[in-house]
């Protein structure tokens, strides 16, 4: 976990201090972990670290929100700019202590990798040194945490009653554009999440009401949409587990 702009880890069954992170020493963004290696992140810097000693293993001067899968390791950033950097497949650590986690698909679903959480892909066989695979402008206003699932990354940003408001699917391989929906003149979207072939993502309408939205994930066209009430405009991404779908009312 992140605190105090830096990277500590402690050992889960008896919570001792194993090791600390320094970076920066402004790591603020939630750690992700994928095969024995943890990646944190600040707001210009991103760093990896061996999950058993802390040894630092790579650096990037970009940070953001983390999203790891498919070989590439994705950073969302505050200023509009979407990177994925092309993990090293040829490098294979011992196995982590147990125990073993859960099954895992080769996908970033919804913030912190899954139902659960975790921040952990434990699907995920890439690892540092990373490699820049491409970088995109979406726009000036700061990301929220992207999701990946089938050669796709899903991305919106944080706005507040802009002329259009998007949600964007890249191609993962080059970041070309898959497609772009465009929720037009609204108070903003929410944090996306993707399952089984489907994008959700919450609107906040205002004065014309508050939707979680489900959206074809290969052609970018609306399902449904569903009314709910709301406290709040920001929305963190949905979670969806055993068929259903799990949302708050904003913050």
């Amino acid at each position: 976990a992140t605190a105090g702009g830096v990277l500590h880890a402690r050992d889960v069954a008896t919570g001792e201090w194993l090791w600390t992170g320094v970076g920066d020493n402004a790591l603020k963004y939630p750690p992700v972990i994928a095969n024995g290696c943890v990646y944190a992140s600040s707001d210009e810097n991103t760093y990896a670290f061996d999950a058993r000693t802390g040894t630092g293993l790579w650096t990037a001067a970009e940070g953001g929100w983390l999203t790891i899968a498919q070989g590439k390791l994705c950073v969302a950033r505050f200023n509009g700019t979407l990177s994925a950097y092309n993990l090293d497949a040829a490098w294979t650590p011992p196995p982590l202590p147990p125990p073993p986690p859960p099954p895992a698909a080769a996908v970033w679903p919804t913030f912190a990798g899954g139902p659960r959480h975790t921040g952990e892909n434990s699907a995920e066989t890439g690892y540092p040194p990373a490699t820049t695979s491409w970088s995109v402008r979406l726009g000036t206003r700061p990301l929220n945490p992207a999701v990946l699932s089938n050669g796709r990354v899903f991305a919106t940003a944080s706005t507040w009653f802009d002329p259009q408001t998007f949600l964007w699917a890249r191609n993962l391989a080059n970041g070309s554009t898959a497609w772009t929906r465009d929720f037009g003149d609204i108070a903003g979207l929410g944090h996306p999440a993707v399952e089984r072939g489907r994008v959700y993502v919450q609107e906040d309408g205002a004065s014309n009401g508050t939707f979680l939205w489900c959206i074809d994930e290969a052609a970018g066209a609306p399902i449904w949409a569903s009314p709910f009430q709301s406290q709040g405009g920001r929305y963190w991404a949905p979670t969806i587990d055993d068929g259903s779908v799990f949302l708050g009312a904003g913050s």
